[in-house]
């Protein structure tokens, strides 16, 4: 986790279409940033870039956890200031999520959980994502794109389905033995 000390610095995200959007928030002397990561053990939800020269301070992972250990209050502030920040693919995944009975209006917590949690997979063209007889151990949520269900027929591909973003697969059978 950092604070800026001196400077100032630009975030940029990349949203669910795949796009990235520069400088969405402009961060500046005692600011902070870096602690989603920590919390939530997860990959940098941002890129951060430097506009100028910058002084930063920096709390390593183990001495985060010392100090939120010793302060939860400390923790419990930071999740307040997570819990606020407004972006796209936060308002993408709320909504895909609602799709979902039992995810629906999840508590703050264990929502921002559940997305800081997603690992994205990028497809290329006519990749095969799934197969026939594979296990099912995970909700997908198809972010950008289309992605085509089909079978063969007559030795050709017959395509069942088409799913776009926004669709949520397996989230009725998650819970069921293969």
């Amino acid at each position: 986790m950092y604070w800026i000390s001196q400077g100032d610095c630009a975030v940029n995200i990349i949203e669910q279409d795949r796009q990235e959007r520069i400088a969405v928030r402009l961060l500046v002397e005692g600011d902070h940033f870096g602690e989603i990561g920590l919390i939530y053990n997860c990959c940098r939800s941002a890129s951060i870039v430097s506009r100028n020269y910058n002084t930063m301070a920096r709390l390593r992972k183990d001495l985060f956890h010392k100090l939120v250990s010793d302060y939860p209050e400390y923790k419990e502030g930071l999740l307040k200031h997570i819990y606020k920040y407004k972006y796209k693919k936060k308002k993408f995944l709320r909504r895909a999520f609602n799709k979902i009975s039992y995810m629906r209006d999840l508590p703050e917590s264990i929502f921002h959980k559940a997305i800081y949690s997603l690992r994205s997979r990028l497809l290329e063209k006519d990749e095969i994502f799934l197969k026939e007889g594979d296990n099912t151990d995970s909700i997908i949520i198809v972010e950008k794109g289309i992605l085509e269900f089909y079978t063969t027929f007559e030795s050709n591909p017959f395509i069942i389905e088409q799913c776009h973003s926004g669709f949520v697969l397996n989230h009725k059978v998650i819970f069921m033995d293969d």
